[in-house]
């Protein structure tokens, strides 16, 4: 999928949410030219409205699976879900008896590719790298510009992240669909189970999606991941800095709740 999106001439970002699909061409130009301009044309979409309806038509569909392209196919979404995927008979096509779906909003990808929206599992929604500005604007549509269209935010600033979260999900901004890991060991730093269980509950308050697990006491790592545990529908993940790869590996075996280890245990 590398190469594809690498060689694209044109890359857009369809959809939000589970319908995240990303619109890479041209496979064919020859193809597209065979399209009627009116068939080209239809109804175009506008730019931060999600339609009630879309159809992509014509497309080579690549599911991210390993199998190989098939196509072309009509693809339909309603709001923000794919509700089917249509063979397109080429015969019929040819013959002008095809029944093709209709949509409020349509896009011709004859010749093109469309591709699941790629997802980034450890990002970082920040405006600054070392000083040095970097407009939120500018992060999201690089993100949206590679195919990314969900990231999984970590040790970023919980509260903004979370209206940016809000922002993204209703279509007020381009941006990926966003999954906040908040910081636990924020200060003032839980000395104990009970002030550990408390900083899960108050982050869980937020609305975050799980939680960010670095610079934890091992005495009140336990209490932290059972009361994770107790939260529905709270996933997390660890990640550890400065504990030898051993023990980080009994963690995931002996505490469960931990749903990740991330890429700096020690290995020595």
């Amino acid at each position: 999928m590398r190469g594809i999106l690498a060689g694209a001439v044109g890359l857009q970002v369809l959809g939000a949410a589970s319908a995240a699909l990303v619109l890479v061409g041209p496979r064919d130009t020859a193809a597209q030219a065979r399209v009627p301009q009116a068939a080209r044309a239809g109804t175009a979409p506008t730019h931060g409205v999600r339609p009630v309806r879309l159809v992509i038509r014509g497309a080579m569909l690549i599911e991210g699976n390993g199998t190989p392209a098939e196509g072309p196919r009509d693809i339909v979404i309603e709001g923000d879900r794919i509700v089917e995927v249509i063979s397109v008979d080429a015969i019929a096509l040819a013959n002008g008896t095809a029944r093709r779906p209709a949509g409020e909003v349509e896009i011709e990808a004859t010749g093109k590719d469309v591709v699941p929206g790629l997802i980034n599992l450890d990002g970082h929604v920040q405006d600054e790298r070392g000083g040095v500005a970097q407009p939120l604007d500018y992060q999201f549509k690089l993100w949206l510009g590679m195919g990314i269209t969900s990231v999984r935010d970590v040790l970023s600033e919980t509260r903004r992240t979370l209206q940016r979260r809000t922002r993204s999900a209703a279509g007020e901004v381009a941006a990926p669909r966003l999954f906040v890991y908040a910081r636990y060991a924020y200060r003032p730093i839980p000395r104990h189970a009970v002030e550990a269980r408390q900083r899960v509950r108050d982050l869980k308050a937020q609305g975050v999606d799980g939680l960010q697990l670095f610079g934890m006491d091992k005495d009140v790592s336990a209490a932290v991941l059972d009361e994770s545990r107790t939260l529905t529908a709270y996933s997390i993940f660890r990640q550890t800095s400065t504990t030898p790869m051993k023990e980080c590996v009994s963690g995931t075996r002996d505490v469960s709740g931990v749903k990740r280890i991330p890429h700096d245990c020690r290995t020595s």
